[in-house]
């Protein structure tokens, strides 16, 4: 970690960390994602069967993107749960120097938590939606919560729903 971020191995202090900004929690996510791409992406561009479907269909079938899918998630835990069990951060957030920390106490959460309560849920949302037309009025209902997800953040607490599903807040601990 960076001179200018403190250590969130340490016990955190309730309420003495500000909320991180949604700017960047964005950021933090953006990065995430570039990470996790650069690393799925080329390995399914190395396919030709891959390649030549996209080419012949002009789009992904639901079982590429769901391939796809499944291959970011696993990536995304194999580099980030490491940081995430120490230090409430995935390689985004440390950058961004945001932690994600226990709603009531401030204090860090356990791997499980994270994994189980904040991202499992959505992540199954995720992956079911992209099957949305195969199940009707279920795709809806579910597209509808993914985007609930991310509107939740406008809300005063600035916390997205999967926040609120983990009992989770996302601080900023970079020193001042």
């Amino acid at each position: 970690m960076t001179e200018e971020t403190k250590s969130t191995e340490e016990a955190l202090i309730p309420d003495t960390y500000p909320l991180a900004t949604r700017m960047s929690r964005l950021v933090a996510f953006i990065i995430d994602e570039l990470i996790t791409s650069l690393i799925v992406v080329p390995f399914f561009l190395l396919d030709p069967e891959f390649v030549a479907q996209f080419k012949q269909a002009g789009q992904f079938s639901a079982e590429d993107q769901f391939s796809l899918v499944i291959s970011q998630i696993v990536v995304y835990l194999v580099i980030n749960s490491y940081f995430l069990k120490r230090s409430g951060q995935s390689i985004g957030k440390r950058i961004m120097g945001i932690a994600i920390v226990n709603y009531k106490d401030g204090q860090l959460i356990s791997l499980s938590k994270i994994i189980n309560y904040r991202y499992l849920p959505f992540w199954l949302i995720g992956v079911a939606s992209l099957f949305s037309l195969q199940l009707g009025v279920l795709g809806f209902i579910l597209h509808f919560i993914g985007l609930l997800d991310k509107i939740y953040i406008f809300r005063p607490e600035q916390r997205c729903l999967h926040d609120y599903t983990a009992g989770t807040k996302v601080i900023n601990v970079k020193r001042t």
